[in-house]
């Protein structure tokens, strides 16, 4: 995590993963601040980090029809830009937005990413009242920055 990360929660790698906590970053199952842990090895003591987790997971299977969904191609925005994304399938090749970008979601969206997606700076996804996003993601996701 890098920036102004907050997880309200705990976090779990395997057992040669790590978890590291930068800037003004923190974490613990708990909505006050003063209990939640801005450095790894407190996170630890707290448990509120673990390094020993494993399971099997199976893989998803994408419904058929998003592999011929609308093809937005690779997605990258960045700026003060604002798009909206109404109800359907969609598919894409990547996904990068950054900056202020507020990406929308107005309506049942389905959306299957082949490649990484990347979400950084200010950046955010808005998901409206009465609107959902399912996502399959076949490669990598990196959050950071104060939006997501």
């Amino acid at each position: 995590m890098s920036g102004n990360v907050n997880i309200y929660g705990r976090a779990r790698t395997g057992p040669y993963g790590t978890v590291s906590l930068t800037g003004n970053d923190k974490i613990g199952a708990t909505f006050t601040e003063s209990q939640r842990a801005s450095n790894v090895a407190a996170a630890i003591v707290e448990g509120w980090v673990r390094n020993d987790f494993t399971m099997d997971v199976p893989d998803v299977t994408v419904p058929t029809e998003l592999t011929t969904a609308s093809n937005l191609g690779t997605v990258t925005y960045s700026g003060n830009e604002n798009i909206t994304l109404g109800p359907g399938d969609y598919r894409a090749n990547s996904f990068n937005f950054s900056g202020n970008v507020v990406y929308t979601i107005n309506g049942n969206v389905r959306l299957n990413i082949s490649g990484p997606v990347t979400a950084s700076g200010n950046a955010k996804m808005e998901i409206l009242n009465n609107s959902s996003l399912t996502l399959y993601a076949g490669g990598s996701i990196n959050l950071s920055g104060n939006g997501c």
